[in-house]
């Protein structure tokens, strides 16, 4: 290739690069742009969630049991993979949740932050994870450290939020240094807390520096950011003689009662979008469009709501709900705490750029990998590959179908081996795993002649 078809390329690949402050605002600034009627609906679907959790946890089990499940909860390692389903039973991991829930949405508030759909998204990721991993105390020292890097700036703790509440996908690292270092809990405790203030301060300028490293092209810069994190942890760890013993457990009774309620509940938001197409009518949001106009997103610093408004965004949330749901179960999956993350984390990103198209060939990517490696399709670390393996959205959506399905089958080859290097103290390993298939795929494309594969936002 000449040196002017190289620079022309270079060229292009730039000016189709959204400024990296554009693209770090989506995951962590406030978009202005997004009204206070949204916002109200966002507590609606919030809130419906939480009453939800309360009212099904005390219908399984009695209070005493209940509360003798969330001990079990947050005194477990939470070291990748413990399902709090099996950790302290299915209606304690559900009232667990419901005071997940409860403790962001009131962090929200103290912090006199907008509950706006950029925030809302990053509510639905923590809360998934908090069937597995992360829980009430562990998440609480990277608040902290989040909070004094805001002071230390001098800019609004609302600002960073997001980052606060990502930041527990390193909660593994707290409770393990906590409960089961070894040491005694007078040592273990506050240097836990110590440690993960520090990661939360540190942590919000090294998640904007890995961001650059994989110019937008995976939805989850804060798993990719914590997988370093985690090596480091690990490594150090290593270093004092500190064993991890990686725990594998799961429930493994009928998923049937979940798979309802995560019907239901998408279609509840399905159906939210629907009534307010139709309560706007002609005086709807100028921004309003068809969902079919939205299929041509590409989820590449793309803010849902920004380009088609609440009822479209609410339409795409419970559509991709189901489309999640679906693919869990036509692989023939249990529905367990890990599962249903990954279902939420696709449901919460249906406001932050996924959509149909431009994840189903990355789950097709996935599968064909399994298929060829012979994993099994059932399982939930292969379920969970599929589902969070679609935070290579962007990928599809700037370069079409088919390097959005060889980033798939890449993500799931690269996902069984991430989890190794950081020894389990990462929840966001799939994150982890797709910011590396991104670095990996995206300067090779962006280097290709510009007819071969799509970098526009057309139809596919």
């Amino acid at each position: 290739m000449s040196k002017v078809q190289l620079e022309r390329n270079q060229q292009m690949c730039n000016d189709n690069k959204p400024k990296i402050s554009d693209l770090t605002q989506r995951e962590n600034s406030i978009s202005g742009k997004e009204s206070d009627l949204f916002n109200r609906y966002n507590w609606l679907i919030c809130l419906t969630l939480l009453s939800a959790f309360i009212i099904l946890g005390f219908s399984l089990d009695t209070p005493g049991n209940l509360w003798k499940g969330i001990i079990k909860i947050v005194l477990s390692s939470s070291v990748l993979t413990t399902d709090y389903f099996a950790v302290g039973g299915v209606g304690a991991a559900l009232i667990h949740n419901a005071c997940f829930i409860l403790l962001l949405l009131a962090i929200v508030l103290i912090s006199k932050t907008k509950l706006t759909g950029n925030i809302m998204v990053h509510i639905f990721m923590p809360v998934g994870f908090a069937f597995f991993g992360m829980n009430i105390l562990n998440i609480l020292p990277f608040v902290l450290g989040v909070y004094l890097y805001a002071a230390r700036q001098k800019e609004p703790f609302g600002k960073y939020i997001t980052n606060a509440f990502n930041f527990g996908s390193l909660g593994p690292i707290m409770s393990f240094l906590a409960l089961h270092s070894g040491l005694q809990l007078y040592l273990s405790i506050p240097l836990a807390i110590v440690c993960g203030t520090i990661i939360g301060f540190f942590g919000v300028p090294f998640a904007a520096s890995c961001f650059k490293l994989h110019q937008g092209y995976t939805l989850y810069n804060t798993g990719f950011t914590g997988g370093f994190i985690g090596i480091l942890a690990i490594a150090l760890m290593g270093v004092f003689k500190i064993e991890v013993i990686r725990p594998n457990i799961l429930l493994g009774q009928t998923s049937l009662p979940f798979a309802v309620f995560l019907i239901v509940y998408s279609v509840y938001i399905f159906l939210l979008g629907i009534f307010l197409s139709i309560k706007s009518g002609s005086h709807g949001s100028k921004k309003s469009g068809s969902y079919l106009k939205l299929l041509k997103c590409t989820g590449y610093g793309e803010v849902i709501y920004d380009s088609y408004g609440a009822e479209i965004t609410y339409i795409n949330m419970g559509i991709m709900g189901l489309l999640s749901i679906g693919y869990v179960l036509l692989m023939g999956a249990t529905l367990t705490g890990p599962v249903i993350a990954g279902i939420f984390s696709v449901i919460g990103y249906g406001v932050l750029g996924k959509q149909p198209f431009n994840t189903i060939p990355i789950i097709l990517g996935v599968t064909l990998s399994g298929l060829v490696s012979g994993a099994d399709l059932s399982s939930t670390d292969f379920v969970m590959t599929g589902l969070f393996g679609t935070a290579l959205a962007p990928v599809t959506g700037k370069f079409g179908f088919i390097p959005g399905f060889v980033a798939g089958f890449i993500h799931c080859a690269i996902a069984r081996m991430t989890s190794d290097f950081h020894g389990g103290f990462v929840l966001y390993n799939n994150g982890f795993a797709s910011g590396i298939v991104a670095i990996l795929l995206i300067n090779f494309l962006s280097n290709l002649p510009q007819n071969i594969f799509r970098r526009n936002n057309t139809n596919y």
